[in-house]
């Protein structure tokens, strides 16, 4: 049996995670390992298999500069620590990506066990884990999973995985159009780059979504946004576009599913601008289908997307669909066909709101057709068993 493992930050409940949770449910004929570096184990009841968990910020001072710094105070001296501290510090302040990463991993042993394959699940020059499966790992073939769009990297991130990248055997984007992008920056790694779309199952997401205990309460117009509440997501966008609807007296609800640091911020423009009745925080929801079930229409206000699990989940429930244009909304949505591209600015997605709200003939033929574009991911699984 073969043995696989795959080294990734953390088991929240978010877009990345949920796929890597797909891809191990769906593997077969697999020994299979998890290495974490932070202790969130959210999505771990998920697994619906046996895997082996290796947590690897107990085994050195930790691979994010939080814990490290943390660790590291308890341990040292003050004098040293500073040292430290002001050493990290100037690594950042020059986007010095590989002396940072060399840093952070020089308190791991190499780990003992052979793997057929070592995947860095959440991988970029900025992560330390990439660096991490080339240099504490043992493996016959290695893996790099790229989940966003490269091209909103910073110039210094795309110079550094000039060094880093070539190291991998193979290399995975999460769609299409970010392998395109990904090759126009690396097109010397051009043979070893392909897409790998995210696996999704419409039968269980069907099914999961008659869990009568998730619903709205609420049955006006009802539109929902799913995604971490951080600034790539673009849901600070929200409350003035909310703020706008309510003012021109439309009857509605917006519903936001997720969690993340953009939280405060939303809590308090809610407040500000007295929309508390208009946009819901439900925050994070481990069953977001009913939801996707209930809505009259999905909103998907991204600044940048490698692909989008939240669209993709959507897009199964027939309904209306609105997006930013994200390098991956036309693989969702078929413009004036079955949803609205947006442009990525908030009177953009205020006026495409409104378009759908005020057109019912317009929303109905958007539901009818909306089950023409069908989301199919299942033979992906090839291209993993071909590795």
């Amino acid at each position: 049996m073969k043995k696989v493992v795959f080294v990734i930050r953390r088991l929240a409940n978010a877009g990345t995670e949920q796929s890597l949770i797909k891809l191990i449910n769906t593997i077969e004929g697999y020994d299979i390992t998890i290495m974490l570096a932070r202790e969130d184990k959210t999505l771990l009841p998920n697994i619906n298999k046996p895997v082996k968990i290796i947590e690897l910020y107990e085994q050195g001072l930790g691979l994010n500069m939080g814990l490290y710094l943390k660790r590291s105070f308890k341990l040292t001296r003050m004098t040293k620590f500073l040292s430290m501290f002001s050493q990290l510090y100037k690594y950042i302040k020059l986007d010095k990506f590989e002396q940072l990463n060399q840093h952070l991993l020089s308190s791991y042993p190499i780990q003992e066990e052979n793997y057929d394959l070592a995947i860095a699940f959440d991988g970029g020059s900025r992560n330390t884990l990439t660096s991490f499966v080339i240099e504490k790992i043992h493996a016959q073939k290695k893996v790099l999973w790229i989940h966003e769009d490269y091209s909103k990297v910073p110039e210094k991130e795309k110079i550094a995985g000039k060094k880093i990248f070539p190291k991998y055997d193979q290399i995975f984007c999460v769609s299409e159009a970010a392998k395109q992008i990904f090759i126009e920056i690396y097109p010397e790694l051009e043979d070893k780059i392909e897409h790998f779309y995210p696996i999704l199952d419409r039968n269980e997401y069907i099914e999961k979504s008659k869990d009568s205990e998730n619903i709205f309460y609420y049955d006006g117009l009802k539109i929902l946004t799913v995604g971490r509440l951080e600034d790539e997501k673009g849901q600070e966008r929200l409350p003035q576009i909310v703020a706008k609807l309510k003012n021109e007296n439309y009857e509605f609800k917006w519903f936001l599913i997720g969690d993340g640091q953009l939280r405060n911020k939303l809590e308090k423009d809610i407040k500000n601008l007295e929309i508390e009745n208009h946009l819901i925080l439900l925050g994070k929801k481990s069953n977001p289908f009913p939801y996707y079930k209930q809505c009259d229409i999905y909103v998907q206000p991204s600044k940048q997307e490698g692909y989008c699990i939240s669209m993709a989940e959507a897009s199964i429930f027939k309904k209306p669909l609105i997006a930013t244009n994200f390098i991956t909304a036309n693989e969702f949505i078929s413009h004036g066909f079955n949803g609205l591209i947006a442009e990525n600015n908030s009177q953009s997605i205020y006026k495409n709101i409104k378009k759908i709200v005020d057109d019912e003939k317009l929303r109905m033929s958007f539901i009818e057709n909306s089950g023409k574009k069908i989301v199919d991911t299942y033979s992906e699984m090839d291209k993993f068993y071909s590795l």
